[in-house]
């Protein structure tokens, strides 16, 4: 209805006709208000949105979607942004309220946009809107590498000794790390505390831990942690060592378990021992059932003893151009190594089995894989595989140690 009342000027007079014309129409103007206001939604039988809540949500949140006419949840599709599409619903959905999660949405290199959200059925189809935001990763998940530093010289029965460890963590999230520094079973008993640096004269306090963030332009985060063990005098180890774990305080065990471990084996009365520079990876397996990592790996028993055979390829990485000595030995070597044999290259029965020792030659600086085969009896314990990698023209810059945990498949 239109507004004919011709607008009041300066100075004009304001009549009792053209006050009653003005109350005329806010009366008229008020009945149809109330009409409107007392419509039902939905009423014409067309699909209607009247809500989307909450409207600020993570892919993945659960949203209610409220209107009129929306059918069968069975007839009804919901699509963000016309190309993710949802068709099943949460109970509690019918033909005025749809209960669903936000499904993935591409945000392209955005982090958060505003989405349109159709609900189409039967009764034709309604818009409405969203601002959605990537979902954020909860769990670390990534690789943590621990080596030992530089070892000291001449350690022995009765003092104490600072061994240096190298951290590079690749992960997703920033992390809390606990830290867990190990030593032999013996009697008397060897102790192993954090200290804060190579001087070993103040220990961390407890718990052991450390926060380390997430990586940056592509390079892993890395820190050095110090060891000091106490080693009383008398004491009795078969095989000497030191090692520290780092281990994820969100995402501590299972497949995807983000931790790392060293141990680095302990010759009493040595001259020091070089720096560990070399890294080790994992190229491939062979074999049925062969599983793990540069920490543990498991083999089903008993393993065969012809061609196929369980097998382990490294990769050695960071070799320098030059001649290196590989040699393969056991932690625990009573009982026949624990009921274990390794070998570089072949099979028994194929050349020099076992081969525990070989000679390589780099002609340039990189990479070299070297495949280890093993072999377990029905009865193997597990064992720890110590592979050490010394350089024949610079022993005090080319030096690494992997120690690889192999256990039977359970």
């Amino acid at each position: 209805m239109p507004i004919t009342l011709q607008a009041p000027q300066p100075g004009d007079l304001i009549t009792a006709s053209f006050a009653k014309q003005i109350v005329d129409l806010l009366t008229s103007l008020d009945q149809r208000v109330t009409v409107l206001e007392g419509a039902t939604v939905g009423s014409d039988g067309a699909l209607t949105i009247t809500q989307i809540s909450p409207n600020d949500v993570v892919v993945g949140d659960q949203i209610q979607i409220s209107g009129a006419n929306f059918g069968l949840p069975s007839e009804v599709v919901v699509s963000f942004d016309g190309t993710t599409s949802v068709t099943k619903f949460l109970p509690g959905s019918g033909d005025t309220t749809l209960i669903l999660n936000v499904p993935p949405i591409n945000f392209g290199k955005l982090t958060f946009k505003t989405v349109t959200v159709t609900v189409s059925g039967k009764n034709g189809n309604a818009t409405g809107q969203i601002t959605a935001h990537a979902a954020q990763a909860t769990i670390p998940v990534g690789t943590i590498t621990v080596s030992p530093g530089q070892i000291p010289a001449n350690i022995a029965p009765g003092g104490d000794f600072v061994i240096p460890f190298n951290v590079a963590i690749s992960a997703n999230l920033n992390e809390t790390y606990n830290l867990v520094p190990s030593v032999p079973v013996s009697t008397p008993a060897w102790n192993a505390v954090l200290v804060t640096n190579i001087n070993g004269t103040t220990e961390v306090p407890k718990p052991w831990q450390i926060p380390i963030p997430k990586p940056t332009g592509g390079q892993p985060s890395t820190t050095t942690l110090f060891v000091k063990i106490s080693i009383p005098l008398n004491t009795t180890v078969t095989a000497p060592f030191v090692r520290l774990d780092v281990v994820s305080q969100l995402n501590p065990t299972g497949p995807t378990a983000l931790t790392g471990g060293f141990s680095a084996p302990i010759v009493f009365n040595q001259p020091q021992q070089p720096p560990q520079t070399l890294k080790f990876a994992i190229n491939a397996f062979t074999g049925t059932n062969v599983s793990g990592d540069t920490n543990v790996v498991s083999l089903p028993l008993p393993t065969p003893t012809t061609p196929p055979i369980d097998s382990i390829t490294y990769s050695i990485q960071g070799l320098k151009k030059g001649t290196y000595t590989l040699s393969l030995a056991w932690r625990d070597t009573a009982l026949s190594n624990g009921g274990w044999t390794a070998s570089f290259g072949g099979a028994p029965g194929i050349g020099n089995w076992p081969t525990l020792t070989k000679s390589l030659t780099m002609g340039a600086a990189g990479a070299d894989s070297e495949k280890v085969a093993l072999v377990g009896t029905s009865a193997a314990t597990a064992n720890t595989l110590i592979f050490t990698v010394r350089s024949d023209s610079d022993p005090t810059n080319d030096y690494g140690i992997l120690n690889q945990g192999v256990k039977a498949r359970s």
